[in-house]
């Protein structure tokens, strides 16, 4: 009967293989917070929260981000492509990710590509870095 009820929550568990983590960056006008890292073989979904430091307004094209795998493709984000966040200065947003990366059980060693984003002084997009992925 225990079992039955816990079913749920293990096929739960069961679906992310694990979780990972990656120190704060701060980037060229940006710091940015990884709130968490989850993957299951085929998917690589990152939860970020990216905090304005300039002085002007920071627009976020989230399509733009990637991910570096550890054999040095690269894999864009899924899922919405018209999705722009304006964020103010000393503002924050998160920001959610999601990647198709067949066969990356285990993203160690990869990089989360932070890319897409501009200013109101200067309307076009950047890669402002990456950052290194590591086991929880």
């Amino acid at each position: 009967m225990k079992i039955v009820r816990l079913l749920p929550f293990l096929l739960l568990a069961a679906c992310y293989s694990g979780y990972y983590t990656a120190a704060p960056a701060t980037l060229s006008g940006a710091t940015v917070h990884v709130r968490s890292i989850r993957s299951n073989g085929y998917t690589v979904k990152v939860n970020l929260f990216v905090i304005n430091t300039t002085n002007a307004p920071m627009y976020l094209h989230r399509h733009e981000f990637a991910l570096r795998m550890p054999d040095g493709r690269v894999v864009m984000h899924t899922g919405a492509r018209d999705v722009i966040y304006t964020i103010l200065p000393g503002a924050g947003h998160p920001v959610n990710l999601n990647f198709d990366a067949p066969g990356l059980e285990h993203p160690t060693g990869a990089r989360v590509i932070i890319g897409g984003i501009s200013y109101a002084t200067d309307p076009r997009p950047r890669v402002l870095g990456e950052i290194p992925i590591a086991a929880q």
